[in-house]
């Protein structure tokens, strides 16, 4: 059990789908639906029984198994909110390790699967640099979309010097164009996966694309925040808070 990820978790607010659906891009992390509209008795029993599975090492098949016999959500419905949600408080605990390494290893890279599961606009994001202090990494931090598979790697210097990149001439912000097609120049997928997305370049040469509906947030900084305030604050406080602010 790992106790990051159990606090992600616990810091969740039970919510009606159509609440949820309403909330900020920087609340949602603060909440849990069920994705479809049920009783809210309901979708605290499923946040509970998650956090049960959660601290107690239970394999998502299990979970899944045990909900699917009580026939209120479908077997694909279950997988989706178990893996979601687990990913999730597994990339929150990441960031805080890799918020833990900065001092040797401060630029953090995006890597996406590149497989044909991959969504065109992750994949226009692989192999990106950005040192870590980059705002853009509030909002294209894992996970992106529903399913989302990406992941962030750190660098250090000496990692930096391996590939040739000179550090003082890393971007900022989206990547542009020859940024992407420097990133991807070894992909064999790259005509099918990204070369779509550049009808989606803005006039600059940026990429003019973003997460998934609901995805703009980082759920690491949200759970750090969390950690900091959580003793001044409910977290039925805390969200109303934020949806309010």
């Amino acid at each position: 059990m790992d106790t990051l990820e159990v606090e992600f978790l616990s810091m969740k607010v039970p919510v009606s789908y159509n609440e949820y659906k309403t909330l900020p891009d920087g609340c949602k992390n603060y909440a849990f639906s069920a994705f479809k509209e049920l009783n809210l008795d309901i979708v605290k029993e499923i946040l509970e029984s998650l956090l049960y599975t959660k601290r107690s090492d239970i394999p998502g098949k299990e979970w899944v198994n045990e909900w699917k016999k009580k026939g209120i959500l479908t077997k694909e419905e279950l997988n989706l909110i178990y893996w979601d949600n687990m990913r999730a408080a597994l990339i929150a605990r990441k960031y805080s390790q890799l918020i833990k390494d900065v001092d040797i290893a401060p630029w953090w890279q995006y890597i996406a699967v590149m497989d044909l599961g991959t969504t065109p606009a992750h994949a226009a994001m692989h192999g990106m640099i950005r040192h870590y202090t980059d705002l853009i990494w509030d909002i294209w931090f894992p996970l992106n979309g529903i399913g989302c598979r990406c992941t962030i790697r750190s660098l250090s210097p000496e990692d930096l010097e391996d590939k040739g990149i000179n550090p003082h001439k890393i971007p900022t912000g989206l990547p542009d164009m020859k940024e992407v097609i420097a990133n991807n120049a070894y992909n064999p997928d790259f005509e099918r996966l990204i070369k779509p997305k550049f009808a989606e370049f803005n006039m600059e040469g940026k990429l003019n694309i973003s997460p998934d509906k609901g995805y703009a947030n980082n759920p690491g900084t949200d759970l750090m925040r969390w950690l900091e305030i959580k003793d001044k604050y409910s977290k039925e406080e805390w969200l109303k808070l934020l949806k309010n602010a």
